[in-house]
């Protein structure tokens, strides 16, 4: 019986610091400040990131190679739209892949417009909308993007929360190599739950 509690303590030992730096690993940065409100135009940033969004930066994506940058000479509202200048990268989207996301408390059984500006050279992107809590995710609306040919276009979606869900998650991810721009970006309440 001695043998084996020895062997215990080492490999829960193992489990344990395991588990910390499973922990310790980021999936995405973001910069909190409150008083700036959606920022869906990428007006604020701060060490470089647009704030009140999730970004997965080439800190947080463990593969590819990318750039995030804002571009004040082309953009469709504001004074700037926020760049992805993509080498290569993963197509799995999410966490796995350069982009953005943010969630934010909404109606159940309400229906949103969201709305992004887009311009991509040579490149996919994917926009996925959801109902999100501690425990599961509501049906997606998931749309992939491909090249605009360098022009600008609006992308819209409606999405009605399920009942029971009180958050709304939106992400865009750049699936392939090539440039995307992104900006105005909008949530539009359109109609109440019944």
């Amino acid at each position: 019986m001695t043998k084996l509690t020895n062997l215990k303590l080492p490999l829960l030992l193992l489990i344990f610091v395991s588990t910390q730096q499973a922990c310790k690993s980021q999936m995405s940065e973001q910069i909190n400040m409150p008083e700036v409100g959606f920022n869906g135009g990428f007006e604020t940033v701060s060490q470089q990131l647009p704030v009140n969004w999730l970004v997965y930066t080439p800190k947080t994506v463990k593969e590819g190679a990318f750039t995030i940058r804002f571009d004040t000479a082309d953009f469709m509202e504001g004074k700037q739209s926020l760049v992805f200048d993509v080498q290569r990268c993963s197509s799995k989207g999410g966490w796995y892949s350069p982009g953005i996301a943010k969630e934010w408390e909404v109606q159940p059984g309400a229906t949103y417009r969201v709305s992004f500006k887009v311009k991509s050279n040579q490149s996919k992107a994917c926009i996925t909308i959801h109902a999100v809590s501690i425990k599961s995710s509501g049906e997606k609306v998931t749309a992939e993007q491909t090249d605009t040919q360098g022009q600008w276009k609006t992308l819209s979606y409606e999405y009605t929360v399920p009942s029971g869900y009180s958050r709304l998650r939106i992400e865009f991810n750049v699936l392939s190599a090539g440039m995307i721009k992104l900006d105005d970006v909008k949530v539009e309440w359109i109609q109440a739950g019944g």
